[in-house]
């Protein structure tokens, strides 16, 4: 190996060549391994809050409706 470092999340040595930028820590360097799993992490955590935020916008609207609806009545 040329230049050998060590993943800064499981320790794995890896060719700095061959490394990727984490995700959440631009300059930390970590194995491809480690680069894959933290983007899940970050895509997992993204769609949970467009979903959270799907939620709230569906209340808002269920409000409303029936805000409307009891006028009707």
């Amino acid at each position: 190996m040329e230049m050998p470092t060590p993943c800064n999340n499981c320790g794995e040595i890896f060719e700095l060549h061959d490394g990727r930028r984490s995700p959440r820590g631009k300059a930390i360097m970590i194995c491809e391994a480690c680069a894959d799993e933290e983007q899940e992490e970050i895509d997992r955590e993204e769609e949970i809050q467009e979903l959270k935020d799907q939620i709230s916008d569906a209340e808002y609207t269920l409000k409303a409706a029936k805000e409307r609806l009891a006028d009707f009545l």
